[in-house]
């Protein structure tokens, strides 16, 4: 594999430690998500309860004008006395806090409560309203209007009553600040909460922010429109255009009331949530990614350590026992001193075999020397032959001995080159890189050496003071060139005859 395509420890820690804490965090998440949410949608319940409830205060508060005007209407059947009527209203006004008026089938004001028995009374503004009184028979809530009298929004609570000759309205009206502190009491809710009261022409009939200027103003068709049904809950823009949740309800007589919450207060607790819970994961993911960074740094401080044990098993240095934290280190760690320890023994074993070997293949040369230089004598010829083949048993034991101190696994080319020429003196120059000649190119070089030398010493460079030999090697990717030069000797004359040298160089080049 292409090292740089391998990963390291850090990025394989850093992949399980997503492994592992994204699912949490993402169990963690759905958990806050369903937590939030649950929230969320009880907050809306919330709203939409306390706009049920403000609704059921406003049917209260109605109730308790009707059961008022039932009562004066009961006074006014048995005692056809508008003055009576008058002085009971008054005392039922200082206890109730409501104005009472009595109004004939054209709309007349009769009786006036909030003024003198007797005094200048004006025609009602909302005469509809009466003629939907007088062609029922039960107690009806009007919209929104202006009073006659003193010019003040009211609502009015209307109740017919029938006399065997003429017939009345009786009216209990309910002042918009009645109906805004009913509305305050019924909603006990912080002050940031907001609630409404429309009638049902759409007009604010009482507001919990700025109420004196919303009385009587239209509310916005989009939420008349989004408030379909009795009750419900939507995220809506409220009249001043900030973004709420908002619950509303519908009275028994049809009017509208709201609940509602700026977005940015109700979602609030949510969005605290989810920022825990963000600086959680951020949190979480930078603890862990700087743990699994340092357990990265020790893992890999341990496998240079192994990997350095590993170079100095392979080459056959020692490698010395320690301890290691994680036991399967350990486990690999004990593995190569043991092997290490193996392979010092063998080595051992193996330098006494090769040191056996080398003691024995000299006595054999020499023996085989010895054996030359007993029989091969007597004559010239044969002292000339026992010359030169005692010459070639030197060279192989010359051969012997660069192949013994290179550890039998090959010769360095300057020491076979030396140790040829050497013996003729320092008339030579060797100039080549390091090179490791295989065994059997070790021993074929020292007899082509020793040929060379041989042959320069008698015929060539090196039978002369002046004469010098340079002798060149070079490596070049798969080709290796070597060259003799002999300079400064007698004269070259061809030979006559082709010697057992110039058959070697031949045979073995």
């Amino acid at each position: 594999m292409n090292p740089r395509q391998a990963s390291t420890f850090a990025t394989q820690m850093v992949w399980l430690t997503l492994g592992v804490l994204l699912p949490l965090l993402m169990l963690l998440g759905g958990v806050v998500y369903r937590v939030t949410g649950d929230q969320l949608r009880a907050l809306e319940a919330e709203i939409a309860d306390e706009a049920i409830g403000l609704a059921r205060a406003i049917d209260e508060e109605v109730g308790r004008a009707a059961v008022l005007a039932t009562t004066l209407a009961e006074i006014l059947k048995r005692d056809d006395d508008l003055r009576l009527i008058h002085s009971a209203a008054k005392s039922a006004l200082a206890t109730a806090g409501y104005n009472i008026v009595v109004h004939d089938t054209d709309g007349q004001q009769l009786v006036n409560a909030a003024l003198p028995y007797g005094a200048d009374l004006r025609k009602s503004p909302n005469l509809e309203h009466l003629k939907k009184v007088l062609a029922s028979d039960r107690a009806l809530l009007s919209n929104l209007v202006i009073g006659a009298s003193r010019g003040l929004p009211v609502v009015s609570v209307s109740l017919p009553v029938r006399l065997q000759d003429r017939a009345f309205v009786m009216n209990v009206t309910i002042r918009d600040t009645r109906l805004r502190d009913v509305a305050d009491g019924a909603v006990t809710r912080p002050d940031y909460w907001r609630w409404g009261i429309v009638d049902r022409n759409g007009l604010f009939v009482a507001r919990s922010q700025d109420h004196d200027q919303f009385v009587g103003k239209p509310l916005p068709e989009a939420l008349l429109a989004g408030s379909p049904g009795r009750s419900g809950v939507a995220w809506q823009t409220s009249v001043d255009g900030t973004s709420i949740a908002r619950g509303w309800a519908r009275t028994k007589d049809g009017w509208l009331v709201a609940v509602a919450v700026p977005r940015e207060i109700a979602l609030r607790p949510l969005w605290v949530a989810w920022g825990v819970f963000g600086l959680t994961v951020a949190a979480t993911l930078a603890l862990s990614f700087f743990i699994s960074q340092q357990k990265a740094r020790f893992l890999q401080a341990s496998v240079s350590r192994l990997v350095r044990d590993a170079n100095d098993l392979g080459q056959n240095r020692e490698v010395r026992s320690m301890d290691f934290e994680v036991q399967e280190f350990q486990l690999i760690h004990n593995a190569m001193v043991s092997a290490s320890t193996e392979q010092q023994a063998a080595e051992e074993r193996r330098s006494l075999l090769v040191q056996e070997l080398q003691h024995r293949t000299k006595n054999l040369l020499a023996v085989a020397l010895s054996l030359t230089r007993r029989i091969l004598r007597g004559t010239p010829e044969l002292d000339a032959a026992r010359a030169a083949l005692g010459g070639r048993l030197q060279a192989l034991s010359d051969g012997t001995d660069a192949l013994a101190s290179g550890g039998w696994v090959g010769g360095r080319l300057h020491d076979i080159v030396a140790s040829a020429l050497d013996p003729f003196g320092s008339q030579y120059v060797a100039t080549g890189p390091d090179v490791l000649v295989e065994p059997q190119w070790a021993m074929n070089l020292s007899l082509i050496m020793h040929e060379l030398a041989t042959n320069a010493a008698k015929h060539g460079a090196l039978s002369t003071p002046a004469g010098k030999v340079n002798v060149m090697w070079s490596v070049d990717q798969r080709t290796f060139k070597f060259s003799w030069v002999e300079e400064g000797g007698p004269t070259v004359t061809p030979p006559t005859r082709e010697g057992f040298g110039r058959h070697l160089l031949r045979a073995m080049a």
